[in-house]
């Protein structure tokens, strides 16, 4: 897996009652390997620091800062192999607002051969 790659989507909500209202915008997200955000550190995008966009890794996990472990350690827990990678979506914060974990983070698993 790559470091990030951006997602780019549409929401669309809908209501029927009590007045008929539909509309749809654009949303985008970063999927990032919560292993490896050091090489998302860039000019534009920012990782524990202030930045256009970024991501603060205290925002995931247990708050530690290290979220890669943190969802390692949740895996062994359910006793679940932990030996695969660990990503997790975000929207990321702009300027002066912070950054929003998705409640879906990821972790894969090496299958036996």
């Amino acid at each position: 897996m790559d470091a990030a790659f951006l997602l780019c989507g549409q929401v669309m909500h809908e209501r029927l009652r009590p007045v008929r209202n539909r509309f749809v915008y654009p949303v985008f997200c970063l999927r990032f390997d919560v292993d490896r955000l050091d090489a998302l550190d860039r000019w534009w995008f920012g990782v524990d620091r202030p930045h256009l966009v970024g991501l603060r890794r205290r925002d995931y996990g247990d708050g530690a800062g290290e979220p890669g472990r943190w969802m390692r350690g949740l895996l062994a827990e359910a006793g679940l192999p932990a030996d695969g990678r660990s990503g997790s979506r975000l929207f990321p914060g702009c300027s002066a607002m912070p950054s929003i974990p998705s409640a879906s983070g990821t972790a894969t698993t090496r299958r036996a051969s």
